[in-house]
C-alpha cells in the first residue's frame, strides 16, 4: 500500500481525453473523473506497478457503473487490458511510493524557496552555523581583542598615529573614547588603511598643524575618527605637493607656498581729518575662522 492519497491534476477536467471519453459514453464529466479517481486509488492501494490481477474490463465496468468505460480508457492509453487482468501504463510516473517521495521532495523546496530569511536560518546546518559563528568570532577578536585590551585592526590604528605622536595612547584601554571611536568606524565599514590615510591627511593640513588664527594645533585622534564625515575630510586632503583650491569641508587647505595673510593693525600715516583713525577692514569670506 502506497499510502492514503493520490496525484490528480487540477486541469484534469478540461483535458481532451476525459472531455473524449465522456463524450463517448455520454456521461457528463463529473461521473468521469469520479470513475478515474475509483480507478487510480483503487491500483495505488493494492498494486506496486500499477497491474490489477484479476480486474478485467467487465469489473471495471462495473465497478464504476459506466458500461464501456475500459475500452475508452484503453483508446486514450490510460488503460491496457489483458486475460490476466488491466494495468495502468506509466503507474509509476504519478503515483507508487517513489512518485509520491517526488511530488512531497518538490513541495517541500518550494515551501523552503518562499521561507523568509529568519525561518531559513533555522533550518541550516549544525555545521554551516558553526563557520558563521566562527567567522564571526574571528572578525569581533580583530576589532575588540582580549578582555581590557583593543583588537589587532585597533592597535593597527593606534601605532599608525603614534609614528607622528610617539608618547601618545603607549596602552591603549578597550574601554577609552579613542577606541571606542576607531571600532565604530570599522563597524561602519571603515578600513585600517581609511582611517590611517585619515590620520596622515591630518598631518598634512596647515589649519589643523597651527596655521589659523589661534595657533594651535588640532591633530588629537579623537578628533580624526570622531565621525565619519571627519574621517571622509582628512582622507581626501591632498598629498604633499599637490594642487588644490581649497577644501569644501575646511575651506583651509591651500596650495603649497600658502602665507598667512598679515592681520595685525596696521595705522596709516598721518591722521585723516577729524581725527578719526581709519576702521581695519573686515576679514574676507575665505579668511574666516574655521571651526577644526
Amino acid at each position: 500500500m502506497a499510502g492514503d492519497w493520490i496525484k490528480m491534476r487540477c486541469d484534469l477536467w478540461t483535458d481532451p481525453r476525459v472531455v473524449r471519453i465522456s463524450s463517448a459514453l455520454k456521461a457528463d464529466k463529473v461521473r468521469t473523473i469520479g470513475a478515474l479517481f475509483w480507478l487510480w486509488g483503487i491500483a495505488d492501494a493494492h498494486s506496486a506497478d500499477g497491474t490489477l490481477p484479476g480486474y478485467t474490463a467487465e469489473v471495471v465496468d462495473s465497478e464504476t457503473g459506466i458500461a464501456g468505460f475500459a475500452a475508452e480508457l484503453h483508446k486514450v492509453g490510460w488503460l491496457d487490458v489483458s486475460p490476466e487482468g488491466v494495468s495502468i501504463p506509466r503507474f509509476a510516473e504519478h503515483n507508487g511510493r517513489s512518485a509520491k517521495r517526488r511530488a512531497q521532495d518538490a513541495v517541500r523546496k518550494n515551501s523552503v524557496r518562499k521561507m523568509s530569511a529568519l525561518q531559513a536560518d533555522k533550518m541550516r546546518t549544525r555545521e554551516e552555523k558553526r563557520r558563521e559563528d566562527n567567522k564571526q568570532e574571528n572578525k569581533q577578536k580583530k576589532s575588540e581583542g582580549p578582555q581590557g585590551a583593543p583588537g589587532a585592526d585597533v592597535r593597527l590604528v593606534f601605532d599608525h598615529y603614534r609614528t607622528y605622536h610617539p608618547r601618545a595612547h603607549r596602552k591603549p584601554k578597550a574601554t577609552s573614547k579613542e577606541c571606542r571611536l576607531i571600532k565604530a568606524r570599522l563597524d561602519e565599514g571603515y578600513s585600517v588603511d581609511d582611517l590611517t590615510a585619515a590620520i596622515d591627511g591630518c598631518h598634512r593640513s596647515p589649519f589643523h598643524q597651527g596655521d589659523n588664527d589661534r595657533g594651535k594645533k588640532f591633530d588629537s585622534l579623537e578628533l580624526i575618527v570622531r565621525d565619519g564625515s571627519k574621517v571622509q575630510q582628512f582622507m581626501e586632503i591632498p598629498a604633499k605637493g599637490s594642487v588644490t583650491h581649497g577644501n569644501p569641508t575646511t575651506g583651509r587647505i591651500h596650495t603649497p607656498g600658502y602665507q598667512v595673510p598679515d592681520r595685525s593693525f596696521k595705522p596709516t600715516t598721518g591722521t585723516p581729518p577729524g581725527g578719526n583713525v581709519p576702521a581695519r577692514p573686515g576679514p574676507t569670506p575665505a579668511e574666516d575662522s574655521v571651526d577644526p
